[in-house]
């Protein structure tokens, strides 16, 4: 039985750990040929020998993608690599520190917006290019529920992943009657390497944190990447300018957790 993605091909940014190293091997596992790309070429060596090992095609490539020549090459490269571009998950982003507004520093707000806004525009602005041309493709970011709401001192993070959700939708009011599909996913406290060493070290905290969840647990990178598969293949045909949250009904509504 052909995967979801049987002989399509496509690129994943932060492919190198967390839920870009989880699309990686789900989307290669569906039959799909992928270019992945990070800023750290030991890590993005690591989950291509992980989707070889399990019979997948994944090349590499280092990029930084809050620098717009970079993001157009990888772009290009991936064209090269595998002559069509039928989908792209801008998944790579940075987080910001817990700091009051009138304590931060204008140039780390200035990274933030670079690494989680501009890279995000700059991926739709190549990968459309290409996608337009073909007269089909889909394309996936990775933003937050953050950016829906206010986060306490978080503001950087929160209007950064804000702006990539307008950004898809309005884009894919742009490109739709292109054939080109834009939707993104909406993460919610996840088990990425990080938040698992939060786990260890702040046991306390991160349990209390998991009680205003509720289904009373975090996602797992693996259920993200089922999302985006989702989003990415012909099971969503009919879908663009789409937010889907996976948060275990965080954002849902108001919710206190009833311990018995």
């Amino acid at each position: 039985m052909a995967g979801l993605l049987e002989g399509k091909c496509g690129l994943i940014t932060g492919g190198g750990s967390g839920m870009g190293r989880a699309i990686a091997q789900l989307f290669t596992s569906e039959g799909a040929k992928v270019l992945i790309a990070g800023r750290t070429v030991a890590k993005l060596e690591e989950t291509r020998k992980l989707v070889r090992e399990a019979g997948g095609v994944c090349e590499i490539m280092k990029v930084d993608v809050s620098v717009e020549e970079q993001v157009k090459a990888m772009v290009d490269r991936t064209v090269e690599l595998f002559g069509t571009l039928d989908f792209a998950c801008n998944n790579a982003s940075i987080e910001t520190t817990n700091q009051p507004i009138w304590e931060r520093d204008t140039d780390s707000v200035r990274e933030v917006m670079e690494a989680d806004f501009y890279s995000v525009f700059y991926g739709i602005k190549y990968e459309s290019a290409v996608m337009v041309k073909q007269g089909h493709g889909s394309i996936v970011n990775t933003t937050s529920g953050a950016g829906t709401v206010g986060v306490t001192n978080m503001d950087p993070y929160a209007a950064a992943k804000a702006a990539a959700n307008n950004l898809t939708l309005s884009s894919a009011m742009g490109l739709g009657a292109h054939g080109v599909r834009v939707n993104a996913i909406l993460p919610g406290l996840t088990l990425t390497p990080m938040v698992q060493q939060l786990k260890e070290h702040h046991p306390a905290f991160a349990a209390e944190m998991e009680a205003a969840i509720p289904m009373e647990r975090m996602n797992t990178p693996e259920e993200q990447a089922n999302a985006a598969l989702f989003l990415a293949s012909d099971m969503s045909s009919g879908v663009t300018g789409e937010l889907l949250r996976v948060d275990g009904g965080y954002l849902a509504g108001y919710y206190n957790s009833q311990k018995k």
